[in-house]
């Protein structure tokens, strides 16, 4: 169903404090909402000091792993469903689905010299799975980015699936409905 950071700092009572100022995203977020069956990003209304601050980033998407405390930026390649809640669910703890121990490229990726081997053995107890491996996840990459070649065809999730759906009530169990 996923992968989670092992350490994760989770957001309190299951509220992600954020602030954004684009519309698109905001839609988007209210999309990842009724997906998941939860809220979990709220928009900030009081000086809190914990938040996100969501907006479209210059060359990449990124946010850090689950609440690093203070004003955190989450990134997102514009219109792209795929980066923001890539970068949502980063946010909220999960890693990388080619971090699960049945990811089916693994062994292939281990053998490879790519870039990606040194970050998939970096990951080793770093984090944990919940479930089996899920190859719909918004927090796949496609083997092709990661260096493996002739692996089939891959298209890009534009949702939650039903195993990060899974994940994210698993580590957030107080989110409101």
């Amino acid at each position: 169903m996923g992968v989670y950071l092992t350490q994760l700092r989770r957001w309190p009572e299951g509220r992600v404090p954020f602030v954004c100022e684009d519309e698109w995203a905001l839609k988007r977020i209210e999309e990842f909402h009724r997906t998941l069956g939860k809220t979990i990003f709220f928009p900030r209304h009081s000086n809190k000091p914990d938040y996100v601050e969501i907006a479209v980033g210059d060359a990449h998407a990124s946010s850090h792993i689950g609440m690093k405390g203070g004003k955190q930026l989450l990134s997102y390649k514009r219109n792209s469903y795929y980066s923001l809640f890539h970068e949502m669910g980063h946010c909220l703890g999960l890693g990388h689905e080619y971090f699960h121990p049945n990811w089916p490229h693994r062994e292939t990726l281990l053998r490879g010299d790519s870039l990606h081997k040194l970050a998939f053995e970096q990951s080793f107890g770093n984090y944990s799975h919940f479930g089996d491996f899920d190859p719909y996840s918004i927090m796949s990459y496609s083997p092709g980015a990661m260096g493996i070649h002739g692996a089939g065809a891959y298209i890009e999730p534009q949702k939650l699936s039903a195993g990060d759906c899974a994940l994210i009530k698993h580590l957030y169990p107080k989110a409101l409905f």
